[in-house]
């Protein structure tokens, strides 16, 4: 009789589970189709902006129309063209010479870089570098550190070889 009833109570929760499936089936499909109206309204809406904006209507500045005769004068060539260097390697070497030399001229007139230090030592620095200078003094580090006696210490293994030594005998 009590497998009746589980076996009941499984099959009713089966039924159940089965039924808010097919209910939540429903609605997806009714979101998707709003979803789709929605889409083909959005398509709609931009198609009518495309051909309402395809009408041109030309475009005249307040600026123009005050002062017409701004619009009709020529432009002015404000750039220096290039100079023409022809196919010839001579007139190319000859131009490129005449660039690194004025290269080089306006290098030689320009101010030191910011890391130069253009003050002078003073006089007392000056003797003292004369007098210590045949002294050649120099540090030189030493080529081995001694070890500490502790440095091979392992405290982990210390602790192994205690525990062995303090154990009780069996």
């Amino acid at each position: 009789m009590q497998g009746l009833i589980i076996a009941f109570i499984i099959i009713t929760f089966l039924y159940r589970v089965y039924k808010n499936f097919k209910k939540e089936m429903e609605e997806a499909t009714a979101r998707a189709k709003q979803a789709e109206e929605i889409q083909k309204a959005a398509q709609r809406a931009k198609a009518i902006e495309k051909h309402k904006k395809t009408a041109h209507h030309p475009f005249k500045p307040a600026v123009e129309q005050a002062y017409p005769s701004a619009s009709d004068k020529a432009l002015v060539q404000e750039y220096i063209p290039a100079p023409v260097v022809e196919n010839h390697k001579e007139d190319y070497k000859r131009e490129k010479a005449k660039e690194k030399a004025t290269r080089a001229a306006n290098t030689a007139n320009k101010k030191p870089a910011d890391y130069y230090n253009p003050e002078t030592p003073a006089d007392e620095v000056i003797k003292n570098r004369q007098i210590h200078q045949p002294h050649r003094h120099s540090f030189k580090f030493p080529k081995k550190k001694e070890k500490h006696p502790a440095a091979d210490f392992n405290f982990k293994q210390a602790l192994i070889y205690d525990a062995i030594l303090r154990r009780p005998e069996y």
